[in-house]
């Protein structure tokens, strides 16, 4: 397909060298229309949002009181949370019982009672029907390994931890500013 001659004439005339300040303006005009496009589908892939929304509002995942910890406090319950799903795996493969695995639609959940538990410095039982490990440390404390030490001792938690009906499992870790404190949470089903 060729181009009408105008149109021809005048990308040749653009590219020629002839009017460079012409490419310029072409350049930033299109870096402009991929920019505006760009911020066009990324407003609007978000959730709706109703009327009388603010920005403030938090994830439907976050508890609205809680504070989110410093970048080190984050990537210090991340890899709490990986320590913990890989010891329970651990310790359930020495008494051969079957892996958990991890239950992404319990996540949110496990994250928000987390949050819960980091706002109200408590450790409460959930209305739903599942299994779920409690517990928390100090910042100074808390690891992995500390939070499985202090559930495998216990003969309830260690009961839960390796009964083989359990399949999945969320992990999730929230810290409170106010106390210092890492509170741990575990979801089975």
């Amino acid at each position: 397909m060729q181009l009408p001659e105008s149109i021809a004439g005048k990308l040749s005339e653009l590219f020629s060298g002839a009017h460079a300040t012409n490419i310029i303006k072409v350049g930033i005009t299109a870096i402009s229309l991929v920019l505006a496009l760009l911020a066009a589908v990324g407003s609007s892939s978000g959730a709706p949002q109703d009327d009388d929304s603010s920005p403030e509002e938090t994830a439907p995942n976050t508890h609205p009181d809680y504070r989110t910890p410093s970048l080190e406090v984050q990537t210090q319950l991340a890899t709490i949370q990986t320590e913990v799903y890989q010891a329970v795996n651990e310790m359930r493969q020495e008494q051969n019982l079957g892996l958990v695995f991890e239950y992404p639609e319990r996540q949110d959940a496990a994250q928000l009672k987390a949050q819960t538990n980091a706002v109200t410095g408590t450790e409460e039982p959930v209305a739903e029907n599942i299994s779920m490990l409690q517990a928390h440390l100090p910042l100074e404390e808390a690891s992995g390994y500390e939070f499985i030490e202090r559930l495998r001792t216990s003969e309830p938690h260690a009961a839960v931890l390796m009964d083989s009906q359990y399949l999945n499992m969320a992990v999730s870790a929230a810290y409170s500013a106010d106390d210092n404190q890492v509170w741990l949470v575990l979801q089975f089903e």
